[in-house]
């Protein structure tokens, strides 16, 4: 996964979510997030505004994004020309429920098979997460989510 940092209009909506929480009254009682750090970054942001720095959070990689395989890195817009991929097919990987990208080999920028966030995924894990499609990301997260959350 591309582990990118929280963007000032992050911040800024981190902000005015924790504002809305503290406003409204609404108590946390445990938090949940990925291991990315735009997401933890948004999460505490949004419990410290709200007056909630305290709340216990379980941060897990089956809550990160979606994998986006060997796309991870490059924009959007131009990733099918950068990688010459056919451009309908670079818009069903990134709109279909079960198309997935291109996968991510050992030697791309942002493999996360060395980063020690992931070293307790099995290899049939590890394998899955070179690329997901929605109906993958959902495999990964629907289990944790129904069982934990």
């Amino acid at each position: 996964w591309t582990d990118v940092n929280l963007t000032k209009r992050g911040e800024d909506e981190a902000d005015a979510a924790g504002r809305l929480l503290a406003e409204n009254r609404i108590e946390i009682d445990h938090a949940f997030t990925s291991v990315l750090k735009r997401a933890s970054f948004t999460l505490d942001k949004c419990l410290q505004v709200a007056g909630q720095h305290w709340v216990p959070i379980t941060k897990t990689w089956r809550l990160n994004e979606r994998h986006y395989g060997a796309l991870q890195g490059y924009n959007k817009d131009t990733a099918f020309e950068e990688l010459n991929l056919d451009q309908e097919l670079y818009m069903e990987m990134r709109r279909s429920y079960g198309t997935p990208p291109p996968r991510m080999e050992d030697d791309h920028p942002y493999w996360h098979g060395n980063d020690r966030r992931y070293s307790k995924l099995t290899e049939e894990q590890l394998d899955k997460s070179r690329a997901e499609s929605l109906r993958d990301a959902a495999e990964r997260i629907m289990p944790f989510f129904n069982s934990v959350i």
